[in-house]
């Protein structure tokens, strides 16, 4: 015979559970999003220097 209370706790213990894998996951995907929009904002950044590196030299070589 299953005790109601046991299977109240076991309960509790596996909505618990998939409250933390749910939590980790998002967790992971923020963390996933907000690589890639530093990746993408350390190339635009890259790629202002190498502009500004270009027209620095044009400006010496007049």
């Amino acid at each position: 015979m299953t005790n109601s209370t046991n299977v109240d706790h076991e309960l509790a213990i596996r909505i618990g559970q998939l409250h933390m894998n749910i939590k980790k996951k998002c967790k992971t995907e923020l963390e996933n999003q907000m690589d890639a929009i530093r990746a993408e904002e350390k190339r635009k950044d890259e790629e202002a220097l190498a502009a500004l590196k270009a027209a620095a030299t044009a400006a010496q070589q007049q």
